[in-house]
């Protein structure tokens, strides 16, 4: 497992450059030991 990074690296990322932006995309939310889907946003089926 590699380690998380720190929130103060988050704040170095340049989120903010305009045309960057994808207009697509998906959020899982899944559970570590089980691998069942327990949530899911940004999917039109």
């Amino acid at each position: 497992m590699q380690p998380l990074t720190l929130p103060t690296a988050c704040e170095r990322e340049p989120i903010h450059v305009p045309g960057c932006i994808q207009p697509f995309g998906a959020l899982l939310c899944v559970h570590a030991t089980r691998r069942q889907v327990l949530a899911a946003g940004g999917v039109d089926a």
